[in-house]
C-alpha cells in the first residue's frame, strides 16, 4: 500500500487470481460507504508482446461538421 498527496490518498497494488476477483474485491470495498474504488488493471510484458502481436481490424470514425448537423437536425 502507497499513500499519496492529491485526489487520490491511497494506491493499492494487489495480485489477484483473476479480473473477476478483482471486481469483487472492489465492490465489496465500496459497499462498506467508506470509500471509493477505482481499478485500474495492469498488463505483464508478455501480455503487452501478445497485444502486439494481434491484428485487428479498426477503421477511424469521422464526421464532418455538416454531417454532424444533418445528423444532429434528423
Amino acid at each position: 500500500m502507497n499513500f499519496a498527496f492529491g485526489e487520490t490518498d491511497v494506491y493499492v497494488v494487489a495480485d489477484l487470481p483473476s479480473n473477476a476477483a478483482c471486481t469483487a474485491w472492489g465492490f465489496t470495498a465500496s459497499a462498506s460507504g467508506g470509500l471509493r474504488t477505482k481499478i485500474v488493471v495492469l498488463l505483464t510484458p508478455e501480455e503487452i508482446d501478445e497485444a502486439v502481436k494481434q491484428q485487428v481490424q479498426y477503421q477511424a470514425w469521422r464526421m464532418t461538421c455538416l454531417r454532424l448537423r444533418r445528423f444532429a437536425q434528423g
